[in-house]
């Protein structure tokens, strides 16, 4: 992945290459305000795949353009990868108007 202040290291090169050696398939996306791991792994029973974001992505999630463009990106990837399910494992802040 780029390197990223803050970055988890469940979205860091080695990660992905260590999970890769246990059946996941992993593809990495980056842009200027973004960057991902995308990680995929089959279901058992022949039920489809999960994409899974641990951790991610990796985007400054006060800038609504760097949360635009990263959308616009990740969504025709996923697509064409045809995933049953996703999920991100992103920690979110709320935050309470006033």
């Amino acid at each position: 992945m780029l390197p990223r202040r803050g970055g988890h290291v469940l979205q860091s090169w080695a990660w992905g290459e260590l999970k890769g050696r246990f059946g996941w398939r992993v593809e990495r996306l980056g842009l200027d305000s973004a960057s991902a791991q995308v990680l995929y792994r089959p279901l058992p029973g022949g039920l489809g795949s999960i994409a899974y974001v641990p951790k991610g992505p990796l985007l400054d999630w006060d800038d609504g353009q760097a949360i635009r463009d990263w959308v616009a990106a990740i969504r025709p990837l996923v697509r064409r990868s045809g995933p049953s399910a996703s999920r991100s494992s992103q920690t979110w802040r709320i935050v309470r108007p006033g």
